[in-house]
């Protein structure tokens, strides 16, 4: 089950990704364009998200707050 919760943001809309398993787990990059991030840059920690195979990469436990670039 997915929940997105998408409240007003004076920068954009923010995108928390959370990987709660051992294994490295991926997000669609449609996901993010959906919601009109097309340079999409971790709040966490100032970097751009991986994305190996074109989609958004999530190690073991890894946190991703994911909002536009500014």
């Amino acid at each position: 089950m997915r929940l997105l919760l998408r409240p007003p943001a004076p920068l954009g809309p923010l995108l928390a990704l959370h990987n709660f398993t051992e294994e490295t787990r991926y997000a669609s990059l449609d996901l993010l364009h959906g919601l009109g991030m097309t340079s999409p840059v971790d709040r966490i920690s100032g970097r751009a998200p991986r994305v190996p195979r074109g989609d958004v990469e999530l190690a073991p436990y890894e946190v991703l707050w994911l909002a536009s670039a500014s």
